[in-house]
């Protein structure tokens, strides 16, 4: 779950109409119940690290999508992990935690088996070939699906989709990128399905699940970090 603090349920989980923006006021009432033991799992973003918040008996810290978390948090961590277990979770191969694994320092485990019905994700590395992207768009949308294709910079985001828009007129393209003010409008309408391309950034990958996009085309993927 991605909530932050701000979003903490200060009951059972089951009681949804407790996520809602908190004042300061129910905050500090949060911390202090987190304090006094009274809350038994906090869940939500590394708002749980903060140095205003102290645990009155942690013994287990999972850590979810370890990749995106800042050498910060991080550091805080291995704070913590001297006397508290702790879990981590990434399906991105992180150096840094595959080397500790090596030399003994920390256990992994790998799951290997995907869930039932999942088909093995087909993957190409090319040189650019437009005839090759427009094959994989065009077979994604004749089955009813969409498309994110993926820019590193935004300055390239115009370019590619006044060339998406030629050769693919039937399709309705649009593009998200940090500092649109109707970034998340644009996000919605695809995740509806009424947009068939989505030229983007990276900005994709923080928390967009749209079951529906099963085609992923990157250009010029040599310019990511």
């Amino acid at each position: 779950d991605h909530r932050d603090l701000h979003s903490f349920p200060t009951r059972r989980s089951s009681d949804l109409s407790g996520l809602v923006k908190r004042t300061a006021k129910q905050l500090e009432e949060i911390r202090a119940d987190i304090t006094a033991g009274k809350v038994q799992v906090a869940v939500g973003t590394h708002a749980l690290l903060s140095d205003k918040i102290t645990y009155a008996s942690l013994g287990l810290l999972v850590v979810d999508e370890e990749q995106r978390f800042g050498v910060k948090q991080k550091e805080k961590i291995k704070g913590a992990s001297t006397n508290v277990d702790v879990l981590s979770l990434t399906a991105t191969p992180i150096p840094r935690t595959f080397y500790m694994c090596a030399t003994g320092i920390r256990d992994m485990s790998l799951l290997a088996t995907p869930p039932s019905g999942r088909l093995k994700v087909e993957t190409k590395v090319a040189a650019r070939d437009d005839g090759l992207m427009l094959q994989a768009v065009q077979k994604e949308l004749a089955r009813g699906g969409q498309v994110f294709y993926v820019v590193p910079r935004i300055d390239q985001v115009a370019a590619e989709v006044e060339q998406l828009e030629s050769l693919l007129p039937q399709a309705s393209i649009s593009f998200a990128y940090s500092g649109l003010r109707d970034l998340e409008a644009r996000i919605v309408d695809f995740t509806m399905g009424n947009i068939d391309i989505m030229v983007a950034t990276t900005i994709m990958e923080n928390g967009i699940d749209i079951p529906n996009v099963n085609t992923l085309v990157v250009q010029n993927s040599h310019l990511f970090g």
